[in-house]
C-alpha cells in the first residue's frame, strides 16, 4: 500500500459584515478580474479571474466555491494557461471537529498537466481561534486522477512507464 501526503489549505472564506448578517444574508461573493495588453515586438495578452462564493447553509455551514482563471498569449500562441475550481463544504468556524468534503478540477497546460481531479474528505479541527487569528488542522483523505502531457519532455528518462503513447499525448 502507498500513502502520498500534501497540504490542502483554503484562505479564510468571505466574511459578511454584521449589517448584512442581521439581515441573514445567504451568499456572499468576491470576484477579481483584469486584462492587459501591450505591444512590443509582439503583442502580448494576460487575461485573469479569481472568484470566491459563499454560501450560507443552516446549521453554521457553508459551502465554498472558489477558483482562479488565468491564460496569456503572445501573437495568438499561448504562453500560459492554467486554473482550477474547487467546492467545499465545510462547518463555519463553530465546531471544535467537523467534517469537510471537497472536490477540485484543475490544469496547467503550461508545465503539461491536461486536467486533474480530486475528491476527498478531511477532518478539521480547530486548534486555536481568537478575534484576529484561526488555526485548524486537517487531516483526511482524497482520491486523485491526473492526465499529462509530456511533449515537452526531451529526456524520455523522465517519462512514466505507464504515460500515453507519444501520438496520445
Amino acid at each position: 500500500m502507498l500513502l502520498h501526503g500534501q497540504i490542502l489549505n483554503l484562505d479564510r472564506t468571505i466574511e459578511a459584515d454584521s449589517v448584512n448578517m442581521s439581515k441573514k444574508i445567504k451568499l456572499a461573493a468576491l470576484l477579481g478580474a483584469s486584462f492587459y495588453t501591450f505591444q512590443q515586438t509582439t503583442g502580448f495578452i494576460n487575461e485573469a479571474l479569481n472568484y470566491d462564493v459563499t454560501n450560507y447553509l443552516p446549521k453554521d455551514y457553508i459551502l465554498v466555491l472558489s477558483g482562479k482563471y488565468n491564460i496569456t498569449t503572445s501573437e495568438g500562441a499561448i504562453i500560459q494557461n492554467l486554473g482550477y475550481i474547487h467546492l467545499r463544504y465545510r462547518d463555519n468556524d463553530t465546531r471544535k471537529l467537523s467534517l469537510e468534503p471537497f472536490t477540485q478540477y484543475q490544469w496547467n497546460t503550461t508545465i503539461g498537466l491536461i486536467q486533474r481531479y480530486l475528491i476527498g474528505c478531511n477532518l478539521r479541527v480547530r486548534i486555536f481561534e481568537n478575534a484576529k487569528a484561526d488555526v485548524y488542522y486537517g487531516v483526511g483523505a482524497m482520491f486523485e486522477n491526473e492526465d499529462w502531457n509530456y511533449k515537452g519532455v526531451t529526456d524520455y528518462a523522465l517519462i512514466p512507464a505507464n504515460a500515453p503513447p507519444p501520438g496520445d499525448r
